[in-house]
């Protein structure tokens, strides 16, 4: 599993510490920088929820100690309290460009062409990280008024979440 860089600082659309080959996504005319809560950056290849049974029919959360871990990388970007008004949350998952493709298949997957419509799905990515973001950034999930998504690739894997005052 690889590292996790975690950058604090968000300024102008880029990202402080960082190259400006990683403009902010999300479109600047959606989000207003005074309405912005939190802007929170996790580095490596999102993953979805999911709850298994065992063979005792209990169910279990094999993802514990990631949702773990994105929580503990969380709490290092937003140290104030947990806002309490109704939010809007804009996800943007970027995923690692499989290294089997030929050269041009990967161009036009970094240009835009080549949607990321495979597994994971997006409602279950949306899970994941509603539940690592309560009690941290909002304090409850049920304060989301409106969640968007964006899946695509990208040769930096990463899960980028906006939350802003709705």
């Amino acid at each position: 599993m690889g590292s996790i860089q975690v950058f604090t600082n968000f300024y102008g659309g880029h990202l402080i510490g960082l190259s400006n080959s990683l403009p902010l996504p999300l479109q600047q005319e959606e989000i207003s920088d005074s309405s912005v809560i939190a802007h929170i950056i996790l580095f490596g290849n999102p993953k979805p929820a999911r709850l298994k049974k065992n063979k005792y029919g209990n169910i279990y959360n094999p993802r514990f100690a990631y949702m773990f871990a994105c929580r503990w990388k969380i709490r290092i970007q937003y140290r104030k309290p947990a806002f309490e008004g109704p939010v809007v949350v804009n996800y943007y998952f970027a995923f690692q460009i499989p290294p089997s493709w030929p050269r041009s298949k990967k161009e036009q997957a970094l240009r835009g062409e080549i949607p990321h419509t495979s597994t994971p799905d997006i409602d279950n990515l949306q899970k994941l990280y509603n539940d690592c973001i309560k009690k941290i950034v909002i304090t409850d999930d049920k304060n989301i008024r409106e969640c968007r998504g964006i899946k695509s690739y990208d040769v930096n894997p990463r899960t980028e979440i906006v939350i802003s005052s709705a």
